[in-house]
């Protein structure tokens, strides 16, 4: 799977033949590992995980109807580092997203971090 989506800038950059490695890699290996039973291992899940792919960056939606990040365009906004963080204990399930954004020169750029909070349960 890493070696389908490295230099992809967690999709962003991905193109037709891209996308194909990367879904025919992730199916191999969701084939691979079989089913998982959440309710039996949700403490696998615990921590912070780093993103290094997302088929809702290739896709440019952001897995939803508005458009995903702009790419390849003089932005003054650039994506960094992208986290999820779960802690099964509380059901805290956060996005954490690093941006850089562009200032005049000579300043330096500023460095923001968005977390967007949810909450999960399980059912069923």
């Amino acid at each position: 799977m890493q070696n389908a989506v490295s230099g992809l800038n967690r999709g962003l950059v991905a193109n037709e033949d891209d996308l194909k490695k990367a879904d025919e890699a992730a199916k191999e290996l969701e084939a691979a590992g079989g089913l998982v039973d959440l309710s039996l291992h949700l403490d696998k899940l615990q921590g912070r995980w780093k993103l290094i792919y997302s088929s809702a960056f290739s896709s440019r939606t952001l897995g939803g109807s508005r458009p995903g990040p702009p790419v390849g365009r003089l932005l003054p906004i650039t994506l960094g580092q992208v986290f999820q963080r779960i802690d099964v204990f509380s059901k805290d399930f956060d996005n954490i997203v690093e941006l850089q954004l562009g200032t005049p020169w000579p300043l330096q750029p500023l460095e923001l971090i968005g977390t967007l909070a949810h909450k999960f349960e399980l059912t069923g």
